[in-house]
């Protein structure tokens, strides 16, 4: 086989490999990029519900009516709805 045959398809093939790893780590770091924006998303919202239920806690203590009923909020690490009865178990 000639050199310059030679030089040219080792050429052509560093360059298509070359291009096949950018292509392969760009699909990978959109992906990375799509999931820390859910998160962070995910934070926000989380924020804001917990803004809004410390807003609710403060109103009901300020209307000293805490324990006339009961409170409903949303337990974070598991996001199940938990009933508290007793008014020292609130923040």
């Amino acid at each position: 086989m000639d050199f310059r045959i030679y030089r040219r398809v080792f050429s052509h093939l560093r360059s298509s490999q070359r291009n096949v790893y950018l292509t392969g780590f760009t699909l990978f770091l959109s992906l990375v990029l799509t999931r820390v924006f859910a998160i962070i998303l995910d934070l926000i919202e989380t924020q804001t519900a917990y803004a809004a239920l410390k807003q609710q806690v403060r109103s009901l203590r300020h209307n000293h009516s805490v324990g006339l009923g009961r409170f409903v909020f949303l337990n974070p690490p598991c996001f199940r709805l938990l009933t508290i009865t007793d008014p020292a178990m609130i923040l």
